[in-house]
């Protein structure tokens, strides 16, 4: 009676423990995937002032160093890009706030 007790006890604290593991791979999974988009928003703003920076350096204005500053921050930050997905509309709004 005791070795099926002792048996049952065994296989309840081993789901316990994978439920545990799983759990806090979850976790792991989740902060590491946080930290990896806030390396990509840093990137790419900084991407943006750079290129905003550089275009007004080489005297563009509006439109043009709007064009310059996106041109600029698709080929430095293409991961970023990629990663963070933003709609076209609020990279534009980055660039003129930047401007």
């Amino acid at each position: 009676m005791t070795a099926i007790i002792i048996t049952y006890l065994l296989q309840l604290l081993g789901a316990l423990v994978a439920a545990l593991v799983s759990y806090l791979a979850l976790k792991l999974n989740t902060k590491l995937n946080l930290e990896i988009e806030a390396k990509h928003r840093v990137a790419l703003h900084s991407a943006i002032v750079s290129g905003v920076a550089s275009a007004l350096a080489m005297g563009l204005r509006d439109e043009e160093a709007k064009r310059a500053a996106l041109e600029y921050v698709t080929v430095s930050v293409p991961d970023a890009l990629r990663a963070l997905a933003p709609k076209p509309e609020v990279l534009a709004a980055l660039i003129m706030s930047k401007l």
